[in-house]
């Protein structure tokens, strides 16, 4: 029974395993190019490198500043007394503050950070910032308007400045003689000045790189980081990446200021607010005490007194005592009065309660409260929107701190009112006493208590007005730099080894995967390899590429050059499988024409002459007969047998001098018939005659791809020899191969790879002993 070959799943399923040395020295042969890609990798790294400025990292420690004693003590009582709701300001919430945008946006107007200045240092541009030779002031409309970079470049030449580029669409293009200049554009201008401070004005090229302010602030809200130093505390460290170090210290330097400038100005809303109060009462004030005033010298040069009071000094004295308690009380009225107003009014629901210094303790504190939350919501609301969660939350905690005011208000009035009442009542027990003082003494006594009223009321006016303004002048800025910006001056960025190592994993891979993707879409053979890992069929062995400019005949007697070592290496495996049976006919053929089946069946029967094997060579591609013209005599032959043409009873052979054991047989004249001449009697019949008299037969047959002569010598042909040929051979032709098999076309079946390139096979045959012994061999194609 015939053995049955098939194809390996290879064909159709990728490998699971691959052999980790089979697949390094299938590479390894392309050294030249892994080396010529990690040359030009390790270059084009270079060049990188030389185009990157050096970035650094640079780092500060900012501590965040508690509320005064007083302000802690505060906050605890009315957490004791549960006024507070959980709106403490923590650490979290400032470093949110601090990252806003429009806080940075302060920081790059105040660094004029929307203007670069650079020059040009190798392949590479520098920031030149702060020692820049000029200074670029830009317009507010150009700066808020612009969306892509402006890039400019400023040429000094002899006696005058070119400034060319672009900024958006607008092409900029003007000289000037001297500076300062001005340059106007379509929605704004732009000012160079000559920077004082720096007396370098040997430069001849400056670049300008113009951006939106917006779009700064919010690359500096990435590039400054924040990071709390230790859990729970209220230390916080700012760290920034820059190729300025100058720069990057200022950027951080100015957050914080900004940062404070900020907090002072929430801090001091309550000092504000209750400043302006004050000088609006103090206005009403003064006028109050001058018509009084005005009262009581009308009076008295009306009634023309003098001194009446010594008259009822005792009464004055008791009097007195009940006029100062009386004071204080009007005053907490007023106060608590205009207070009530205030709170009242719709349009005060989220205003400060200017704190007027309500004698009640209570009531104070629940004010100072309500000023805190206040405070608080307002900064949640630069980060946040109104219908923000914790916005809502606020609102709920101050309208019902609101409500307490109110009540605390009520209260306190109340009280206010009795007592006003107990000290009136006893004012009518003095007025009964004071009957018997003259009338005008009286009435000049009750113009006069009007007047020491608003005039208490005025001195405890101006007095809040010296403590609000000292507490606005004291006021602690929120964050203090406890750790100025530091680098050490080592280079974070570019990393040269990384980078380095990069470029050499690149000169790795990317030759590797452009040959793997080429190896992916080869279609055609380049070796027994890629028979193998598609089919089972047996392999006799692989030739070399030649170059057969002068004969097709590579093989003689005593050489031990690479192409005959090769065809001594398939006529031993021929030798081995055809003992087996005592298989002599071997058809020779190929897919398709052009793969070198006649060159290799010449050799190979020559090959087996040599060895002392009686051989006969017989030509039965009868459209292309090639074996004349490689053995260089007639072309009669076997269609001039069959035919008969000839007067012979067997064919003519010819023998070679070169190959005594051998005797040749051409395929003769193209018939018209070539078929029918392979399927007469006559050839069946010389075959089984000649196997009598030879060792073996080696029959040169057309490409079976093509056409169906072979098939016609499937009975008399004991082993089918396919030639394929590197890069020619299509691996779907080894397929075609195996359907010849399975429907019984031919039989015994093997393969012959040629024209492989042994330079490039992933095993080298001359470090595997091909080379022992070699003389010159041709030139390789």
């Amino acid at each position: 029974m015939e053995k049955k070959y098939k194809l390996n799943e290879k064909f159709t399923k990728k490998q699971d395993r691959i052999s980790l040395s089979a697949l390094m020295m299938k590479y390894i042969v392309y050294w030249k190019y892994f080396l010529a890609s990690a040359v030009l990798s390790i270059g084009v790294m270079y060049l990188y490198i030389q185009c990157q400025n050096k970035v650094y990292q640079i780092d500060a420690a900012v501590l965040f500043n508690d509320e005064s004693g007083k302000g802690r003590a505060d906050m605890a009582m009315l957490q004791e007394l549960g006024f507070l709701g959980g709106m403490n300001a923590n650490v979290e919430n400032e470093i949110e503050v601090m990252r806003s945008k429009d806080l940075f946006i302060n920081v790059v107007e105040a660094l004029n950070l929307s203007v670069t200045i650079s020059q040009r240092e190798g392949l590479k541009k520098v920031n030149l910032y702060p020692d820049a030779p000029i200074q670029v002031q830009v317009s507010p409309e150009i700066l808020n308007q612009i969306e892509s970079k402006g890039r400019l470049r400023l040429l000094k030449q002899d006696g005058s400045y070119l400034l060319e580029g672009k900024v958006d669409a607008e092409e900029v293009h003007c000289e000037f003689n001297e500076l300062p200049a001005t340059v106007s554009l379509r929605d704004g201008t732009i000012l160079i000045t000559e920077n004082q401070l720096v007396s370098n004005n040997n430069w001849k090229e400056l670049y300008i790189q113009i951006e939106n302010p917006l779009y700064l602030a919010s690359q500096l809200t990435r590039d400054v980081l924040f990071h709390i130093a230790q859990k729970n505390g209220s230390v916080v460290r700012l760290v920034t990446k820059n190729e300025n170090i100058a720069l990057a210290k200022d950027i951080l330097y100015n957050i914080v200021d900004a940062y404070n400038r900020v907090s002072v100005e929430a801090k001091n809303e309550t000092a504000v607010s209750t400043d302006n109060f004050i000088n609006e009462r103090l206005a009403s004030l003064e006028n109050e005490l001058a018509l009084v005033e005005q009262q009581i010298e009308k009076y008295k040069q009306e009634n023309k007194l003098t001194d009446i009071l010594s008259e009822s000094e005792l009464y004055l004295k008791q009097i007195g005592e009940n006029v100062t308690q009386k004071l204080q009380i009007e005053t907490q009225i007023n106060i608590v009065s205009h207070i009530r107003r205030f709170v009242s009014d719709p349009q005060n629901e989220y205003q400060l309660i200017p704190n007027m210094g309500i004698t009640d303790v209570g009531l104070v504190k629940v004010i100072d409260r309500y000023n805190q939350l206040i405070l608080a919501r307002e900064k949640l609301l630069r980060t946040s929107s109104a219908g923000n969660p914790t916005i809502q939350v606020a609102n709920q905690e101050i309208k019902t701190v609101r409500i307490s005011i109110q009540k605390g208000i009520e209260v306190f009035a109340h009280s206010l009112e009795i007592s006003e009442q107990n000290l009136f009542n006893q004012e009518k027990q003095m007025q009964t006493r004071v009957q018997a003082v003259p009338k005008q003494e009286r009435e000049l006594l009750e113009i006069s208590r009007q007047q020491k009223i608003k005039e208490a009321l005025y001195v405890f006016l101006l007095e809040k007005k010296e403590e609000n303004s000292l507490t606005m002048t004291l006021t602690v800025p929120m964050a203090r730099m406890i750790e100025k910006p530091f680098t050490n001056k080592k280079k974070i960025a570019p990393r040269s080894g990384i980078l380095y190592l990069l470029a050499l994993v690149l000169a790795l891979v990317i030759p590797i995967a452009v040959m793997y993707v080429y190896h992916l879409f080869q279609v055609t053979i380049r070796n027994r390899n890629d028979i193998e890992q598609i089919s089972d069929l047996p392999v006799l062995g692989e030739l070399n590429v030649e170059d057969l400019t002068d004969s097709q005949l590579v093989v003689s007697p005593g050489k031990t050059d690479l192409p005959n070592e090769l065809f001594r290496a398939i006529r031993n495996n021929l030798q081995f499988v055809s003992s087996i049976g005592s298989k002599k006919v071997i058809t020779i053929t190929s897919n398709v024409p052009g793969e070198g089946k006649s060159y290799v069946t010449a050799n190979l029967a020559a090959m087996f002459a040599i060895s002392g094997k009686r051989t006969l060579l017989l030509g039965l591609d009868l459209r292309n007969p090639q074996i004349a013209s490689i053995f260089k005599i007639k072309n009669i032959g076997i269609t001039n047998y069959i035919s008969g043409s000839t007067d012979l009873t067997r064919p003519d052979i010819y023998t070679s001098a070169l190959y005594p054991h051998l005797d040749i047989i051409p395929a003769g004249p193209v018939p018209i018939n070539p078929n029918e001449m392979l399927m007469s009697e006559k050839l069946k019949d010389f075959i089984e005659e000649s196997k009598k008299s030879y060792d073996y037969i080696l029959i040169d047959s057309a490409p079976i791809g093509v056409i169906s002569d072979s098939y016609l010598l499937n009975d008399q042909t004991d082993l089918f020899v396919f030639v394929t040929r590197a890069q020619v051979t299509h691996k779907n032709m080894i397929v075609d191969i195996h359907k010849l098999l399975d429907s019984g076309h031919i039989k015994n079946a093997y393969l012959i790879v040629n024209a492989v390139d042994m330079q490039a096979k992933s095993y080298q045959y001359g470090k595997y002993g091909y080379g022992y012994g070699y003389k010159e061999t041709r030139k390789q194609a």
